[in-house]
């Protein structure tokens, strides 16, 4: 596989540790910077429950290509690997402004492409005012299908691996497991939105969508998942919005686990405002609290099951 920004130091790392490792982290850039490894096993450890974990989170991970990242991470696991911890998030329908990047190339084969696809025709939640229209959207991911199967641009690509292999290439997630925090917090300006915004969403009501591909893509991942035994935590994470991404069906969640810390009244420790580094991330000192919060909760789901058995 040619080099592809993230993913392709993450899929080595995990490689390289898979042998070792009870959990991994799947998701986007809120579990790239908001969940700590060390952390996490540390409070596993004091639960009882040892456990040796990594961060597979890579930025603007979401479905369909977070489904194309865990067929990848699947190929290489091993028996040890029990749990994944997966953020739940909404199916991308954009292309990213780098529309030609590896990354987008890279996940858009049929299959893949053909989820999208669908779900613009028949996703009721309208596209941004500002944004292309179905037709156009749907054009350009499938010119970037055809890119991916006819390897359109892959002679400059192939040049610069060349020059840059993936091995010198300075991954700064391979410290701390892959977590990548960020220090800062935010300005006052923000901090007066972040309060607002947290006020609007304490009012309600939350606005609950449904969405039958990410249904689909659910019960692929779960599927494949128990067919190595692993099970699998879906995490709403604790977002400042009161639009809550579509859940996991019901028969899914017969055989996984929802943690959703999406609730400032039963989580106020998940809302400081100086535990931000935007509205929607946490910094380092908000991601060390989330992740003892998230680590508990999935120690309590544990030893509740074990008991039931």
């Amino acid at each position: 596989m040619e080099v592809i920004p993230q993913v392709s130091a993450k899929l080595r790392g995990f490689a390289t540790e898979a042998p070792t490792l009870d959990a991994v982290f799947l998701g986007s850039s809120r579990v790239r910077r908001q969940i700590s490894p060390e952390v996490f096993d540390h409070e596993m450890h004091v639960s009882g429950l040892p456990m040796r974990s990594v961060n597979l989170g890579i930025d603007a991970l979401v479905s369909p290509e977070l489904l194309r990242f865990s067929d990848e991470v699947l190929q290489r696991t091993t028996d040890s690997v029990r749990y994944w911890i997966v953020d739940l998030n909404v199916l991308r329908r954009t292309i990213s402004q780098d529309q030609d990047s590896p990354r987008e190339l890279w996940w858009h084969d049929f299959k893949h492409t053909a989820l999208v696809l669908r779900n613009i025709a028949t996703n009721p939640v309208p596209l941004a005012e500002n944004g292309p229209g179905k037709m156009a959207l749907s054009l350009s991911h499938t010119a970037l299908m055809m890119q991916h199967y006819l390897q359109v641009g892959c002679g400059a690509r192939f040049i610069n691996c060349a020059i840059f292999p993936d091995s010198k290439i300075a991954d700064q997630d391979a410290e701390n497991r892959g977590f990548h925090p960020e220090r800062h917090s935010l300005s006052v300006a923000l901090t007066s939105a972040f309060k607002a915004q947290l006020e609007d969403m304490k009012k309600g009501p939350q606005v609950q969508f449904t969405d039958a591909i990410m249904d689909e893509i659910y019960r692929e991942m779960s599927a494949r998942c128990e067919r190595e035994n692993i099970r699998i935590f879906f995490v709403m994470m604790p977002v400042l919005s009161v639009r809550r991404p579509s859940l996991p069906p019901p028969d899914v969640l017969q055989r996984h686990t929802l943690l959703a810390f999406d609730d400032p009244a039963k989580y106020p420790e998940l809302y400081r405002a100086e535990d931000r580094y935007d509205l929607q991330h946490f910094n380092s000192a908000g991601a060390v609290t989330f992740t003892q919060t998230l680590a508990r909760s999935v120690a309590a789901d544990i030893q509740s099951r074990h008991g039931k058995n």
